[in-house]
């Protein structure tokens, strides 16, 4: 079973990544969560982020929603499908729509079917 790591998350960082504990509770997750005495620790096994399905945008929904939505250009909302629908890889996504998805705390690397995430659909707001 793959292990939640910073990779999987440094990403989603800079943008206020909100996580559920051990315990049920809201956190703001942090890159300190890993650190201490320079040191890789990593969350709590329980610890989860809370982050988007990218199927959450496409779908039944128009381009102009979605791009409402996430805030960026249409060329962003065509990537995002394209990734969702595997016409590209993430390798081939660019760095603009890349940005969105990050911004947005779109699970763009499948951690909620993992089991790593949690979906933002799960959970109360």
């Amino acid at each position: 079973m793959e292990k939640l790591e910073l990779k999987h998350l440094a990403p989603y960082l800079p943008y206020g990544l909100k996580g559920i504990n051990s315990f049920g509770n809201q956190i703001e997750i942090h890159a300190h969560h890993y650190l201490m005495d320079g040191r890789f620790i990593g969350l709590h096994p329980k610890c989860k982020p809370i982050l988007h399905p990218l199927s959450e945008y496409c779908g039944e929904i128009t381009g102009g929603d979605v791009k409402n939505k996430l805030n960026c250009k249409l060329s962003n909302v065509h990537e995002i499908w394209d990734l969702f629908s595997h016409d590209i890889s993430l390798d081939e996504v660019s760095y603009g729509t890349y940005l969105v998805m990050c911004k947005n705390h779109i699970d763009f690397n499948g951690l909620i079917e993992k089991g790593l995430a949690i979906s933002y659909n799960e959970i109360e707001q």
